[in-house]
């Protein structure tokens, strides 16, 4: 397990911010552009506007929605909307969430620290392949601003509960507390030595999947790689070394890990009579009259050891696809056999890889849904994977399909942030090839510099 580094959090002020109900955030890349306009709409001061503003028709590079991100950024930290701790501390974080079982709701608590890893930890794994669309986006924005602006999402097994024991124990009220979305996100300061010593040692033998924000991950490597040559002052303890995270504990019970189910559309020869043509070398198809039938079927293959996916059409029916072991390729998960087997048979004899476009949803009824509607031709169920599956696969050194994963809920953006550079009337931009990968780091003036070192709120 990686080390947990405390850090000087940069927060929202209790005393001049507006309410912070009004001012988180979620993750960037879950946010519609509908969800974009009401989060602007909350508060002049809401995060969104700094972690993804909108674009505008005038844009043009210098003058952008990074450089007024960095611009907002001073702008808060001079009306003192913003403040850095005075002193480093790790932030305690619980999420409580409500789910239904067995007809029920049931309270669930999910805890989790709030501090830095050093990036390049070889016990850290990621487990699902990026795209250079996204980094590049996040890499302008993070030169912009100079700060991890919200925590990447950890998670290390805690079957044991020792963890979660550990961290429940903090005392007193919360330093921040919020509602957001029917969840409760708290948050509590811990700076004393004694407590970060039995962190450590509680998570010391423990490997850490990150379950969100590869994109943000990469980005700051790439970020931290780019300002080693850049910054003749750069040095093992720089910033920007490390990165903002939340390592969360994991176990069975928790009901965050959702399937990510898929529908395809964009090819006329998506069909299940294409599909049934494909099977071969242990690939069985397996017609059902519906839905449930399928449903269950796919569970009762999975029960017995088998990988298995339903896949349904507006007017050919359900039908189920199972491989029998010994499977091929390493092959161990649903989206596995999906992407690694299915689709490129299918695409073998179609050549129309190009065309295919796949949209993801966590609700099989909005799939099942939109294909009846007209709005895909093929959607598969799938099963969400278990955390060991997950971690077996990543030991091998393997990247999942996108989206084989997703954990709610995911940490806030706006509860705290880790700036990436020391103090200094700097901010930067990336020159060069627009390529991700390429390009130079360039440092040029900036109107304000955030936080003094000074600013302090809420001590615990």
């Amino acid at each position: 397990m990686p080390a947990i580094f405390p850090f000087r959090a940069i927060r929202y002020s209790s005393e001049k911010a507006p309410a912070l109900d009004r001012v988180v955030s979620p993750p960037y890349d879950v946010i519609s552009p509908q969800g974009q306009e009401a989060l602007y709409k909350k508060s002049t001061y809401n995060f969104i506007r700094i972690v993804y503003g909108k674009t505008r028709k005038t844009d043009r590079p210098g003058q952008d929605r990074y450089s007024r991100a960095r611009e907002l950024f001073s702008d808060w930290f001079q009306e003192g909307i913003l403040r850095m701790d005075a002193r480093p501390a790790l932030y305690p974080y619980r999420q409580r969430f409500s789910v239904n079982a067995e007809g029920k709701d049931k309270v669930f608590d999910r805890w989790g620290i709030l501090g830095l890893i050093r990036l390049g930890d070889s016990s850290i794994f990621p487990h699902e392949n990026t795209y250079a669309g996204p980094k590049q986006d996040r890499l302008h924005l993070m030169a912009a601003v100079q700060a991890n602006l919200s925590p990447i999402f950890g998670l290390v097994d805690d079957s044991d509960q020792k963890y979660q024991s550990l961290l429940s124990k903090v005392a007193g009220p919360p330093l921040m507390s919020v509602n957001h979305e029917g969840i409760r996100h708290e948050v509590w300061r811990v700076a004393q030595p004694g407590f970060m010593h039995r962190l450590q040692t509680a998570l010391e033998t423990k490997a850490m999947l990150i379950a969100d924000g590869h994109h943000r991950y990469e980005v700051a490597v790439q970020y931290r790689d780019l300002l080693k040559r850049s910054a003749p002052q750069f040095h093992s303890n720089h910033p920007a070394n490390f990165m903002l995270i939340d390592v969360a504990g994991f176990s069975d019970q928790d009901p965050g890990l959702l399937p990510t189910h898929r529908v395809f559309d964009g090819l006329d020869t998506l069909g299940l009579e294409n599909l049934k043509a494909l099977a071969g070398a242990g690939l069985n198809f397996i017609a059902v009259p519906d839905e449930p039938a399928m449903i269950r079927e796919v569970e009762r293959l999975s029960r017995a050891g088998k990988i298995a996916l339903g896949c349904a059409t507006r007017s050919e029916g359900y039908a189920v696809i199972a491989q029998e072991p010994p499977f091929p390729e390493g092959i161990r998960l649903d989206v596995e056999l999906l992407h690694g087997i299915i689709v490129p048979r299918h695409l073998a004899k179609t050549e129309n890889e190009q065309h295919l476009r796949i949209a993801y949803t966590h609700e099989w009824k909005q799939a099942s849904d939109w294909v009846r509607g007209g709005q895909g031709k093929l959607a598969w169920y799938t099963q969400a994977p278990t955390f060991n599956q997950i971690i077996e696969c990543v030991r091998l050194g393997k990247r999942l399909p996108q989206k084989s994963t997703s954990f709610v809920p995911k940490p806030l953006a706006g509860l705290v942030v880790h700036r990436l550079r020391h103090s200094g009337r700097h901010s930067g931009t990336i020159s060069g090839s627009a390529g991700f990968g390429t390009g130079t780091l360039v440092m040029s003036a900036e109107p304000g510099t955030p936080g003094n070192g000074t600013g302090d709120i809420g001590e615990s």
